[in-house]
């Protein structure tokens, strides 16, 4: 597995799904809250090899090439006219709906108390659709909802490598949620909500399409994540980028003022010639992997989330308290924690961990990273995607793993390491 570029919510990433992607490198961000791992199969023996979760519902991809859901969804989102609760993955889209191109990527946000918005990236690079389309989240122009998936308004030939969402807050009016999309030639595209001015497009108007945001110098972008009120980029060149909302040291520029535009973070603690290789965010709180293997956050550290061992908020790169000897390869964020894997496929958690989300015993927080145990023989990435109370991690095998609360707030949570046939089985 390659480095993750980003999270979430859930966060963080850049994943390559085997021979099964084809000439696509894909990634996706998500972000929102909680975990605890659990096997995740779409429907009888079908695998979920990319998955996503934001309050109230998850989604995933089946290795069978369909798109799959399960949680808490409402009227006109998804499920159609009557909410709907149920713990096992059910077929996302209509009857009779096919894809044009398979399906490689997804990502969800639930702004709004019942409802979501996916989006789902294809094999050729295109973008499509569905669910909530309030705030513009669906990308065409309008706010109507859609239960059939439809394709997003990008420019005409664009390609598709990564998608990122969040929900800045989930309430019964106004989520706050937004979309960022990093394409082939290295530019980046945003729509939706912006009071924040989290789009990084100078303004703080809702886009209800995709914009085309401007980097400092023209600098090209290689990866990309989407924070509650912030965004994040790094460059092909391994420069860090941000906008948005600046309090708390959210922009890692060794202030808190905010940005409508993306500005060149500091280096903080990152040492001479190390250069950022994936980025995450959390809702009030951002993480960088660096080639020197470790991991550097800045924003909100309450409850551990930066992993630096301190309860202080930095604005600057601050370097996590990495065990000895110990390098990350791939990195994923939710909103209050994190995880960093090794290469041997070692996972290490760290942030809030009050509902054992961390696959860890239930602790208010874990301040510095932590091995969690896993079953002899299965080794994890970290890529996948953190989203509500729940997460998805992903085996090196390409299966996925939920862990956490879901539905929320009624469903079980699960606080060690379980392999099971569906989830809550």
């Amino acid at each position: 597995m390659r480095p993750l570029r980003g999270l979430g919510v859930l966060t963080a990433s850049t994943l390559l799904v085997g021979g099964a992607v084809g000439p696509v490198t894909t990634g996706a961000t998500f972000t929102d809250e909680v975990v605890a791992r659990v096997s995740v199969k779409a429907g009888p023996g079908v695998p979920m090899v990319r998955a996503a979760t934001s309050l109230p519902v998850a989604v995933g991809i089946g290795r069978d090439g369909q798109v799959y859901q399960w949680g808490t969804v409402g009227p006109g989102s998804l499920w159609g006219a009557a909410t709907q609760v149920t713990t096992t993955p059910q077929l996302a889209t209509p009857a009779g709906f096919v894809w044009p191109s398979r399906p490689v990527e997804i990502a969800v946000a639930g702004p709004i108390a019942t409802q979501a918005t996916v989006l789902v990236l294809l094999e050729d690079g295109s973008l499509y659709a569905f669910g909530y389309g309030g705030q513009g989240l669906l990308g065409q122009g309008t706010t109507e909802n859609s239960a059939t998936p439809i394709k997003v308004k990008l420019p005409a030939g664009t390609v598709v490598r990564e998608i990122a969402m969040n929900s800045g807050s989930h309430s019964a009016t106004d989520g706050d949620a937004s979309a960022m999309v990093l394409t082939s030639t290295g530019d980046v595209y945003a729509w939706g909500a912006n009071r924040y001015g989290q789009l990084g497009i100078g303004t703080k108007t809702t886009a209800l399409t995709p914009v085309r945001m401007s980097f400092p110098g023209g600098a090209k972008i290689a990866g990309i994540a989407r924070g509650g009120t912030t965004g994040y980029a790094f460059s092909d060149a391994g420069t860090l980028y941000a906008w948005g909302l600046g309090v708390e040291g959210r922009l890692a520029t060794g202030n808190t003022a905010d940005s409508t535009t993306p500005v060149q973070a500091q280096r903080g603690q990152m040492p001479a010639g190390a250069r950022v290789v994936a980025v995450a965010a959390g809702t009030n709180s951002g993480y960088l992997l660096a080639s020197d293997g470790a991991v550097y956050g800045w924003g909100r550290a309450a409850h551990g989330r930066l992993g630096t061992g301190s309860l202080t908020d930095p604005s600057v790169p601050t370097r996590a308290a990495m065990p000895a000897g110990v390098t990350f390869t791939s990195l994923v964020a939710g909103p209050t924690f994190a995880f960093g894997a090794t290469a041997s496929g070692q996972v290490y958690a760290w942030g809030w961990n009050t509902a054992g989300n961390l696959c860890l015993p239930p602790a208010d927080s874990v301040l510095v990273p932590t091995p969690i145990p896993q079953p002899a023989g299965v080794t994890y990435a970290a890529a996948g995607a953190t989203g509500g109370y729940s997460s998805v991690l992903l085996s090196t095998d390409e299966d996925a793993y939920f862990c956490g609360q879901l539905p929320y707030p009624t469903g079980p949570s699960v606080s060690v390491l379980t392999q099971v046939v569906r989830p809550w089985a």
